[in-house]
């Protein structure tokens, strides 16, 4: 018997996909190799495109903004919060260095997100970012260089 297989006399059913983008991430160097280009929480989804740029959607409406603050290539990003309908905390660290924080959410209406830049640091060697796990506040962002 095939566990996959439809009962008989059930039609099978794939599930409803709508594609919002197309994604090619680029290879990264070994020191980065458990770092992330991408990054999703319950509101939102983000990802690292060319130029050190940054795309969010928001995952129930599928809008989008762009988010610039990195001159070089996004090593990784994180969220912290962004349960739906709230607004989420989103961190990026690039190859040069810079670290970057964003308040995104989504706009009334869901016809756009809004974001807000938030503080920035010049940390040499991040490769790997991750908020404390939880609502508490206040948020805390945990930082990993190439030397741990």
């Amino acid at each position: 018997m095939d566990a996959y297989a439809a009962p008989a006399g059930d039609a099978f059913r794939a599930p409803k996909c709508t594609p919002v983008t197309l994604y090619q991430s680029e290879e990264k160097p070994p020191a980065e190799s458990a770092s992330s280009q991408l990054a999703a929480c319950e509101g939102f989804l983000a990802y690292a495109i060319k130029g050190g740029k940054i795309r969010v959607l928001a995952r129930g409406s599928a809008t989008r903004t762009l988010l610039r603050g990195h001159s070089q290539r996004i090593v990784d990003l994180a969220f912290g919060g962004g349960a739906a309908g709230a607004a989420a905390s989103l961190a990026s660290c690039c190859a040069g260095g810079r670290l970057c924080t964003w308040t995104v959410r989504e706009g009334p209406g869901g016809d756009e997100v809004a974001h807000e830049r938030g503080p920035e640091l010049e940390i040499a060697g991040a490769v790997r970012l991750a908020w404390r796990p939880g609502p508490a506040p206040p948020p805390a962002l945990a930082v990993a260089g190439e030397a741990g």
